[in-house]
């Protein structure tokens, strides 16, 4: 499914709030839901209009940005202090596939 089939951006639509496709329940509302220990069925019950496959490839996107980013924001974690130490050195990053 392409982020097309899954998120819709439209001003005129939930004032430009990032939604399910085709529906007007915002993408916040499934973190949300998931945040507060509801379960994925529990959301899909509270909001028919979002399909299975829609929440379900909205949550595979969040993981995918999350794990091709995790290198940025290793470096915005960093303590400065230990990139001084770092300099110099050979350091290297490896991509942990939690799959």
């Amino acid at each position: 499914m392409s982020i097309k089939d899954l998120i819709e951006v439209n001003p005129k639509k939930m004032s430009g709030v990032p939604v399910f496709a085709g529906t007007r329940v915002p993408i916040g509302y499934l973190f949300e839901y998931l945040e507060k220990g509801e379960t994925l069925p529990e959301f899909l019950r509270q909001f028919p209009s979002v399909t299975h496959e829609q929440a379900l490839g909205v949550l595979e996107l969040s993981k995918e940005s999350l794990l091709t980013n995790h290198e940025m924001l290793l470096d915005e974690c960093v303590v400065h202090d230990l990139k001084r130490d770092l300099v110099g050195h050979e350091v290297s990053t490896r991509r942990i596939d939690y799959r």
